[in-house]
């Protein structure tokens, strides 16, 4: 499908949640600090890592210079960074230990890899994706209407040849987390299920909330939906 010859099959997805934000600072700092051709010794990018008294630029530099090393020396250095790093440069170390593999396996395998990368992450083959169902009339999720839903999610994201992670209820909204095959279409899987479930009750609202760049808290859902009304409610105001 078009996925897949888009990417080709030398693709990796990055398994890490990290925030987006965050992915494209690390990207943009090391397209201006790193010289390919000029690049610092790995054993005096650890030593400026674990400098007591470094801040955090120099160490942020140490990093991308570290992952652009292409040797199997540089990569246990990060391996081991990452492990054990301040939890301010916890991200930028995933990112650049992600990069440095990415690195060593188009060198190895002759093959230029890509990378697909989101703020949730993913597994194998496969994007994390977080989405928010709700009730109509906006009613609590009864023991019964809970029961259905787990069902039926369940069975369609394994139709889908997904991964169910989490399901969690809280009043009238449902959060489910889901990894499913980045060759599949998500479209097609939200219509099926929420069809499905309404045979019993027909209570889901057809409204969905669905990204794979944050996982947001109930609050942050609410303080959401609660706009999306108001924006609604407007436009039947017109």
């Amino acid at each position: 499908d078009f996925i897949k010859k888009f990417l080709g099959e030398n693709f990796n997805i990055v398994e890490e949640s990290v925030d987006i934000n965050t992915q494209l600072e690390y990207l943009e700092f090391s397209h201006r600090n790193v010289q390919s051709d000029n690049l610092p010794a790995p054993l005096t990018c650890t030593e400026i890592l674990y400098a007591e008294h470094t801040d955090i630029t120099d160490r942020r530099h140490a990093l991308v210079n570290l992952a652009a090393c292409d040797t199997v020396e540089s990569y246990r250095m990060l391996e081991k960074y990452a492990a054990e790093c301040p939890a301010d440069m916890t991200d930028w170390a995933k990112i650049a230990l992600r990069e440095s593999r990415l690195f060593m396996e188009s060198s190895l395998l002759e093959q230029k890899q890509v990378i697909v990368a989101t703020g949730l992450g993913g597994k194998e083959n496969k994007l994390r994706f977080h989405a928010v169902f709700r009730t109509k009339l906006n009613q609590d999720f009864t023991e019964f209407q809970q029961n259905v839903f787990k069902r039926e999610v369940e069975f369609f994201v394994h139709d889908f040849g997904g991964e169910l992670e989490e399901i969690v209820f809280k009043s009238y909204i449902a959060s489910v987390l889901v990894l499913m095959p980045i060759t599949k279409s998500i479209k097609a899987f939200l219509p099926a299920t929420i069809e499905e479930i309404n045979k019993y009750g027909n209570f889901l609202h057809t409204d969905i909330m669905m990204n794979n760049v944050k996982k947001y808290t109930f609050d942050e859902i609410e303080k959401l939906l609660n706009e999306q009304d108001k924006e609604k409610n407007k436009e039947i105001e017109l």
